[in-house]
């Protein structure tokens, strides 16, 4: 007798003439007769199941029935646990028949399918969707992705006079970008008769933009290509100070790193983030030196007007540069870019690389819409913890600013008031021109010294003793 077991037929009617139903929930699969109610027409009885949190897989033949419950289950085990749809679809599968060998997965593709509408609906409940008569495959770009409270937002959390304010810089926008090329996606065939048979729930709403309107900017855009890998990755544009991702700016990458998608990320941050040109912007991205000479140039009348646009190197990729390039992109040498690396999207792909290996074979639709999940889960759980992470950081910031003012005394006291004078108008020139002229930077840079003859001379020659050389190696620090 085999061991295998196949879960039971469903039986049609009970004893009242009731259809049956499949009904999935969190603990495993029930069948169930329902009574339906067609009082207010066949139509409504869809609108009263989902009310029900009932979502039906069929909206011709009703026969299975998937919870709220578990899709909402199924969504925190991906977003937390990064589970795939195929082990939480055999888990439940398991719970159903614990003690035998199931054999086949007959709900499988309904599962997946019902995951997909279920996050795309709960996404539109958050943003008020159901409260106006609009097109839900239509919304606004970036109007369904969350971002970050925190970030200075004219409008929303700062004051009207906030442009008098003495420390105007505060109110900088800062943005990161990189690109991740362990995200890749392979490319998938065409459907019958050469269609494509992706189906998009709807673009450009969250944190991936409108396909076409994408595509279009990348059709004029000038190319100046860096990398060239083989499939098909992301480049993202977040906030620096807290890590937000950046609504409508993760985008395709389709042949390597150029820098035309970095100006599309770029442009759709600063639409999407409610950016006034007063404030200013500041992109941290690991060749900020090269992309920045031509930005201006690229993206022209793109760009709010009067905006003023700094740029910066992060301080792990900035080591990887030429000497003068530590010097004039270095976060530390930037006045107001505070003390930070410029790296925290680094981390952001580690988290997101976790899951995106999961969707590399996926529709480019639903890889979108799982990529956008995660990234608007992780601005979500950084909303739920940055007050406390803030107030922590805050009170560090006060002890720190006390012993950093007290060193600077010491050194301003032992440099003495001349010295001090120099140097302060030297960087106040330098910060001033940095900008148009990044060599006024290389003030910092330590003059170098030339060659003592005296020394050069007596070199030890080939050959000699080891004690010769450490004699050597003593007088020419001595001369330095």
């Amino acid at each position: 007798m085999s061991d295998e077991y196949t879960i039971p037929a469903q039986p049609t009617t009970d004893d009242l003439n009731h259809s049956y139903v499949r009904i999935v929930h969190e603990n495993g699969l029930h069948y169930l007769a329902m009574v339906g109610c067609h009082c207010r027409g066949p139509d409504r009885l869809y609108l009263d199941l989902m009310a029900s949190r009932l979502v039906t897989t069929s909206f011709h033949t009703i026969r299975t029935l998937f919870t709220g419950d578990v899709l909402d289950h199924y969504r925190l085990c991906n977003l937390e646990l990064k589970a795939l749809a195929y082990q939480f679809y055999q888990l439940l599968v398991r719970i159903s028949a614990p003690f035998v060998s199931v054999k086949g997965l007959a709900l499988y593709n309904e599962f997946r399918r019902m995951t997909r509408l279920w996050r795309w609906t709960s996404k539109l409940i958050r943003a008020g969707f159901g409260h106006e008569e609009r097109d839900p495959m239509n919304p606004n770009p970036g109007e369904l992705a969350n971002y970050c409270p925190a970030c200075p937002q004219q409008g929303k959390n700062l004051a009207e006079d906030w442009r008098t304010d003495p420390n105007r810089f505060v109110y900088q926008r800062v943005f990161v970008a990189d690109g991740n090329f362990k995200a890749d996606h392979v490319k998938q065939g065409q459907g019958k008769e050469g269609k494509d048979d992706d189906v998009w729930l709807s673009e450009g709403g969250g944190m991936d933009p409108q396909r076409q309107h994408y595509k279009d900017f990348l059709k004029v855009a000038m190319e100046r290509c860096t990398v060239s890998p083989k499939h098909l990755e992301s480049i993202n544009i977040i906030q620096y100070q807290h890590g937000c991702y950046a609504p409508n700016a993760l985008v395709d990458l389709f042949k390597g790193e150029q820098q035309k998608n970095v100006d599309y990320a770029f442009l759709q941050a600063l639409k999407t983030t409610g950016i006034d040109p007063d404030q200013g912007v500041m992109l941290i991205y690991d060749i900020a030196c090269q992309y920045y000479v031509h930005l201006k140039e690229q993206l022209g009348e793109q760009l709010p007007p009067n905006l003023k646009i700094d740029r910066a190197i992060g301080l792990f990729h900035v080591h990887a540069h030429k000497d003068d390039c530590f010097f004039h992109f270095n976060t530390s040498f930037i006045p107001g870019s505070a003390v930070v690396s410029g790296e925290i999207l680094e981390s952001l792909w580690s988290t997101l690389n976790s899951i995106s290996p999961s969707v590399r074979t996926a529709t480019l639709a639903h890889r979108a819409e799982v990529l956008d999940d995660h990234a608007c889960d992780s601005n979500h759980k950084k909303a739920l913890g940055m007050t406390s992470y803030l107030c922590t950081r805050l009170a560090d910031a006060l002890k720190n600013h006390d012993d950093s003012l007290q060193y600077f005394h010491e050194l301003t006291n032992e440099a003495g008031p001349a010295a001090v004078s120099l140097w302060t108008n030297a960087i106040v020139v330098a910060e001033k021109n940095r900008l148009v002229d990044p060599k006024a930077m290389n003030i910092y840079c330590t003059q170098k010294v030339g060659k003592p003859d005296g020394v050069v001379k007596s070199a030890p020659i080939a050959g000699a003793s080891l004690e010769h050389w450490l004699t050597y190696a003593l007088k020419v620090e001595e001369k330095q």
